[in-house]
């Protein structure tokens, strides 16, 4: 009896553990893909300030007149 026990809780125990596994997986991979997000996210923020400027649009420098020479 005890062998008949045996063998109907492995295929229980074998799935259990598999879909504890796969949910393991899957929290690890949407962790990494979440920071990747931020990462991401964060390197466009900082360099929001920088759009429009150079290299796209080259800054414009005006001298005052005190500093030009002539």
């Amino acid at each position: 009896m005890r062998a008949v026990a045996t063998m109907t809780a492995m295929p229980l125990i074998a799935a259990t553990t598999m879909a504890l596994a796969l949910v393991a997986s899957m929290v690890v991979v949407n962790i990494a893909a979440l920071a990747t997000l931020t990462t991401m996210l964060i390197i466009t923020t900082a360099s929001l300030p920088a759009i429009g400027t150079w290299p796209l649009s080259p800054p414009v420098v005006k001298v005052p007149q005190s500093l030009e020479r002539g």
